[in-house]
């Protein structure tokens, strides 16, 4: 019995932990107490340009985003974006899409250290910008200029 004992304390401590973890967007409560509360949404944070802040709210919430830094990909095409400066709070940001907006500055890009691929196509930016972006470390860089 002893055996069996210990298989039946494991099984339900192994059940207790699936099912806690299944709960980790829900507070959990007894007698009117919290045991827990998942951290909120990361959307304190404001932007110059509305269009980009609309972008980067909807990635939070799709991505149930906790924290800036757990922010990796973002897809911004065709948004009507301007102005990016304030990604750079988005700091481990890796894969960046602004394809179609008629970007006025890159400067902010060159904040983002772990940017890997970007998509700078249909932006309007000159040749000249797009050969400074050789000082960052991307393993690729889409234009759609022929510089």
């Amino acid at each position: 019995m002893g055996c069996i004992g210990n298989i039946m304390k494991y099984l339900v401590l192994g059940l207790a932990v699936m099912l806690c973890s299944a709960c980790t967007n829900y507070n959990l409560f007894f007698n009117d107490t919290a045991l827990y509360t998942p951290a909120p949404l990361y959307l304190d944070f404001s932007l110059p340009d509305q269009n980009l802040e609309t972008c980067l709210v909807q990635h939070v919430e799709d991505g149930e985003i906790k924290s800036p830094r757990e922010l990796i990909q973002v897809n911004c095409s065709y948004a009507g974006i301007t102005n990016i400066e304030g990604l750079a709070q988005f700091s481990r940001i890796e894969n960046l899409s602004l394809k179609g907006n008629a970007l006025e500055n890159i400067e902010p890009l060159f904040r983002l250290v772990n940017l890997r691929l970007l998509d700078i196509s249909e932006t309007g930016i000159s040749c000249q910008d797009i050969a400074r972006l050789e000082e960052l470390p991307l393993d690729q860089v889409i234009s759609s200029e022929n510089c």
